[in-house]
């Protein structure tokens, strides 16, 4: 079946928006707030008035976001998802609109609980350099993903990619914070805990 739309029909916007900063939106004023992590120019939106946040790929209620998958990443898109969530946690508590899943009654609920996801999987991760894994492809295969804990080699391909990018990311921070050493190798980065 043929798609119903071609690149060569899209027009450029018509406007870009600038956050942090409001948009006026039939008679009602929105908040426009930064939230690069999942990809650079990402975007939430707060009416205040009806009290909720359209969250997009922020804030998801059953999974999170992958970190630093875009062709050209942040330097460091875990820290900058990481700033991005305290940033939503500062804002007032409310209703939680995500680009996927079910409405929540509270977006600091689970901006709490991905807080403490990333503080577990960088653990988890600086432990498995500590033991001897030096790539982020050697430190994703050893691993657990998902909820149900599954193993690398049971993903399908394209959740690999994500599963090594996000590791990377993860790995990256530690290394930005000291707690790891970061080296490239003919091209492969390295990294150790030594």
């Amino acid at each position: 079946m043929p798609s119903r739309h071609r690149v060569s029909d899209w027009e450029d916007p018509d406007d870009w928006l600038d956050a942090p900063g409001e948009i006026r939106l039939d008679g009602a004023v929105w908040e426009m707030h930064p939230t690069p992590g999942h990809t650079k120019g990402h975007v939430v939106f707060v009416d205040p008035a009806r009290d909720v946040m359209f969250a997009g790929d922020h804030v998801l209620p059953r999974i999170t976001p992958s970190i630093g998958f875009e062709q050209a990443p942040d330097a460091l898109p875990l820290g900058s998802y990481l700033d991005s969530l305290r940033l939503v946690r500062s804002l007032p508590d409310r209703l939680l609109l995500p680009a996927h899943g079910a409405v929540s009654r509270s977006v600091h609920a689970r901006v709490d609980e991905l807080v403490e996801h990333h503080d577990v999987r960088l653990r988890q991760m600086h432990e498995l350099v500590a033991a001897g894994a030096s790539t982020a492809d050697e430190t994703a295969r050893r691993t657990l993903w998902t909820r149900r804990g599954r193993r690398f080699d049971e993903l399908d391909l394209f959740s690999r990619c994500l599963a090594v990018t996000e590791t990377m990311a993860h790995l990256d921070l530690l290394a930005a914070g000291g707690r790891l050493q970061r080296t490239e190798v003919d091209g492969v980065t390295h990294y150790s805990s030594d």
